[in-house]
């Protein structure tokens, strides 16, 4: 029997005090159209690639939107790791 294959993606954690909720839908609008899926919890943005495995890129990428188009500065995103917990 073999194992699961791995699910790569990473987790934005938005800034104390930031609107989580706001931050994910900006998110969700900005990503769409790049086969980037959002998913989580309430208090932390699970990002993951449809049908393949999120990348270093796609993470520099959301950091970039964070930074520069959603002014989320504060917030913080995990290194890329395995998701199939």
């Amino acid at each position: 029997m073999s194992a699961p294959c791995p699910r790569f993606g990473f987790v934005v954690y938005p800034a104390p005090g930031e609107d989580a909720a706001a931050v994910r839908r900006k998110l969700t609008e900005r990503l769409a159209v790049t086969g980037l899926e959002i998913g989580g919890t309430a208090s932390e943005i699970v990002i993951t690639r449809e049908g393949s495995q999120a990348t270093e890129n796609d993470r520099q990428q959301v950091i970039a939107v964070l930074d520069d188009e959603l002014n989320a500065v504060g917030a913080t995103v995990s290194d890329l790791v395995d998701l199939t917990y």
